[in-house]
């Protein structure tokens, strides 16, 4: 149909360059929110970017709930949408993987807090400072950390379970892993170029570490489990996840 058949060509074309915004009564234009510019069926850009980061910063500060989340996630299977999530609570708290590691602020009142890391001592790194803290440490053993020490190695005589693939780390440097604060905790991430990225296989990243150096996280925090990410040899048990091909060797 020709614009000559309905109207003047030259209006037909000023009526296709107005806004969606020019055509809506001032009536209506008041009950619009402020600053809205563009077409009123969609939330302005200034509106949403301001939404997104209020839902960003709720899940930095509130943790607890975006662990929640994660294991919500996994129970439905959904391991792509996990693996998002996880990126975006990378600023929630999770362990750094190193022996200095900051206990969980809900239990930090009941529990002493650990000392800063040392300035120049990579997380997860072995050190000779802190080689011979443990040294000491073990000379002043209690019945309790003798008993768990006893436990531990009686759990690395054992083969890992089926599902379970366990590392040993020989060499010093950075593990490059960063851990939950979930019992057992997950792998959040693993870093390039690291011990655990140059790991063949690979460790995975939303695998589960059940144990380290034998001490047992499958039911509660550990701190000899914290402490032993800074020796070396560290051995880790990781639980594979579900959704990346189990690997046909069960150590590494």
């Amino acid at each position: 149909m020709g614009l000559g058949a309905v109207g003047s060509k030259r209006k037909w074309l000023h009526a296709l360059s107005l806004s969606p915004m020019d055509c809506v009564k001032k009536e209506d234009l008041r009950q619009l929110p402020p600053g809205t510019t563009a077409c009123p069926f969609q939330k302005p850009p200034e509106v949403a970017a301001v939404q997104a980061a209020k839902e960003l910063r709720g899940l930095a500060q509130d943790g607890q709930q975006a662990q929640a989340a994660l294991k919500a996630l996994v129970v439905e299977g959904d391991f792509q949408k996990w693996r998002r999530q996880a990126e975006l609570s990378k600023d929630s708290p999770v362990w750094l993987g190193n022996a200095n590691a900051e206990l969980p602020a809900a239990k930090a009142s009941k529990k002493p807090r650990l000392e800063e890391p040392v300035p120049g001592i990579s997380a997860g790194c072995a050190s000779p400072a802190s080689s011979k803290e443990d040294d000491d440490e073990e000379e002043e053993e209690t019945p309790e950390a003798a008993a768990a020490r006893l436990k531990a190695q009686e759990n690395l005589s054992k083969p890992p379970k089926k599902g379970i693939v366990r590392y040993t780390f020989r060499d010093e440097g950075m593990l490059g892993i960063r851990l939950s604060r979930d019992v057992p905790p997950w792998i959040l991430e693993v870093r390039d170029g690291t011990l655990a990225a140059r790991k063949a296989p690979k460790v995975p990243v939303g695998g589960v570490v059940m144990s380290i150096n034998g001490y047992d996280l499958s039911m509660k925090e550990n701190p000899w489990a914290v402490k032993a990410l800074a020796k070396r040899p560290v051995v880790l048990d990781v639980d594979w996840p579900i959704d990346v091909p189990m690997p046909s060797v069960m150590s590494a």
